[in-house]
């Protein structure tokens, strides 16, 4: 049951904070590193070799260790769902549920956060260098690149499902590992002798907002059918996702108090379809609640 989950913050701090001491032990084993070589260190501390935008290391430790709730015949996407709603995402197993804090996602949040925020830094690297780049023009680059994602492979395109929690760890994701280096408070300083310290720790729960959970965020549908279909199956007698929403809706709605302006992580453009086929559990539950 969702409501018994342990708090996995503290196994994610230990995972990220690993890796930090990893890259810095890393850092000053060599007297000169170019900008390059220190993101070839920090991306082999967090990146798989391969597969790396479908394969999170993190992610799959968190599958298998940590406290989480395993979604049965497919959950919400299960019952009459078929390959042409969700097309390859129809034949994967949902992400093992996880609490963070107050809330409850989805272990590929940390996948997203991990591995498309670094997509996002790649291509923020890569456009920022270019003669007149501002930060309106990179920060275009990187919501399309997301919305891009959503539309084809990791959304639309796999799975009949335009994430916007998606959309939020990958941007949240994205500026840790530009704060790695630099910004008013950097993970990683160098001192007087040349050599790097470790200036703080990594903590989840300041990284995590409820922009994340596809309760308070939610999601949208590709098609009129496959919303339908959803719906139906949250009022199920198989999920009981709405008899336990109508019973206990705290336990589905809690807020730790922190979002993100949308802005931040949605591509303006996307903006107008928010409302279309939205999945909201109150919308969803309907039917159950009046």
């Amino acid at each position: 049951m969702m409501e018994r989950l342990k708090d996995s913050s503290a196994a994610i701090d230990e995972q990220f904070n690993q890796r930090l001491l990893l890259i810095l032990k890393d850092l000053n084993e060599e007297p000169t590193l170019e900008d390059e070589d220190k993101w070839n260190i920090v991306e082999s501390k967090f990146q798989a070799s391969v597969g790396a935008m479908l394969f999170s290391p993190l992610e799959s430790w968190l599958e298998t260790n940590a406290s989480r709730y395993m979604v049965a015949n497919g959950g919400i996407y299960g019952g009459t769902i078929d390959y042409d709603d969700m097309f390859l995402g129809w034949y994967a197993p949902l992400s093992p549920v996880i609490k963070i804090a107050t809330l409850l996602v989805g272990t590929d949040k940390i996948g997203h956060f991990v591995a498309q925020g670094w997509d996002y830094f790649k291509l923020y690297l890569s456009v920022s260098k270019t003669p007149q780049s501002n930060e309106s023009q990179w920060k275009r680059a990187l919501l399309e690149r997301g919305h891009e994602l959503e539309t084809t492979m990791l959304g639309f395109g796999s799975n009949g499902i335009y994430s916007y929690g998606d959309l939020a760890a990958n941007w949240k994701g994205f500026l840790f590992y530009r704060s790695l280096f630099d910004g008013e408070n950097p993970y990683f300083r160098k001192k007087e002798d040349g050599t790097f310290e470790l200036a703080r720790s990594f903590s989840i729960k300041d990284n995590v907002t409820d922009d994340f959970d596809e309760v308070l965020n939610p999601s949208r549908a590709r098609t009129a059918r496959l919303y339908e279909k959803i719906k139906e199956n949250f009022l199920s007698k198989e999920t009981r996702v709405c008899e336990k929403y109508a019973k206990n809706p705290e336990v589905f709605t809690q807020s730790n108090g922190r979002r993100m302006p949308r802005a931040d992580y949605v591509l303006e453009t996307s903006k107008s379809d928010e409302s279309k086929y939205a999945l909201k559990i109150q919308d969803l539950c309907s039917n159950d609640t009046e």
